[in-house]
């Protein structure tokens, strides 16, 4: 098995590590952009702007969200605009397009917190709240859950066809 992962530089561009060989020793590095559909491409799919970074500590996954049996991305993010510092989360469904894998943004700036609870002065102060998939309501469906100030937050997953939303999760405490 080969494996890739993906990353953010120093200079904050987020990249993917493609494996070119069984012991993970040699890699091409490319930007994770090349990976992303263009709304010319599929008219479902949003435009990738490259905005903000991978957060550190993040909950980023590959899973299958929608149900087509390919893997879907989730993406922890956080970025800058002005003075504040912005928390929040990307999701990228997987597509076939002219016969290669590609992902499709569907979802480019979701936040699991209030505004006012996902913007901060610094990057150090930045909450990113650590996301977990778990089928909680036994539906064959990864739904999203996280733990923030002494509550438990569960997203449902609202899938049944391939076309995902981000209005599909449905916010419980």
């Amino acid at each position: 098995m080969l494996t890739d992962f993906i990353y953010t530089t120093e200079s904050k561009k987020v990249m993917v590590a493609v494996g070119k060989s069984q012991d993970s020793s040699r890699y091409e590095f490319i930007e994770f952009s090349q990976f992303v559909a263009t709304p010319e491409e599929d008219e479902d799919c949003l435009l990738y702007k490259d905005r903000g970074y991978v957060s550190s500590p993040h909950s980023s996954s590959f899973l299958d969200l929608n149900g087509d049996c390919l893997p879907d991305i989730f993406m922890s993010k956080i970025r800058q605009e002005g003075s504040k510092w912005i928390s929040f989360n990307e999701i990228l469904v997987s597509k076939i397009i002219n016969g290669k894998q590609k992902f499709c943004l569907v979802e480019d700036d979701m936040r699991l917190l209030p505004t006012e609870q996902t913007e901060f002065s610094s990057e150090q102060e930045t909450i990113i709240p650590l996301v977990q998939f778990s089928d909680v309501n036994m539906d064959a469906m990864f739904d999203l859950l996280f733990y923030h100030e002494q509550k438990l937050y569960v997203f449902y997953n609202q899938i049944t066809a391939s076309n995902f939303r981000s209005e599909d999760l449905n916010d419980q405490q």
